[in-house]
């Protein structure tokens, strides 16, 4: 059975490594916090923002988790 999931939490990360998971995406809350700040300051400021702004989520396998830095959340 393989176990893909979303949002890479650092059990995640941890479950890949150890190779019982298969995979999920990077989806950072920070990453997401800092997009909605920027937007609100541009708004507020009358600056036209698209309808939708999207963040890049790599895939996360067991082949390229050491590229990525263990997530705190």
């Amino acid at each position: 059975m393989k176990v893909v999931t979303c949002n890479l939490f650092g059990e995640g990360w941890d479950a890949i490594q150890s190779g019982w998971e298969t995979g999920s995406n990077k989806q950072s809350p920070v990453d997401d916090a800092i997009l909605a700040i920027q937007t609100a300051v541009k708004v507020a400021n009358g600056i036209e923002v698209p309808a939708i702004s999207q963040i890049e989520t790599p895939k996360i396998q067991a082949d390229n988790v050491g590229q990525f830095e263990r997530p705190d959340w």
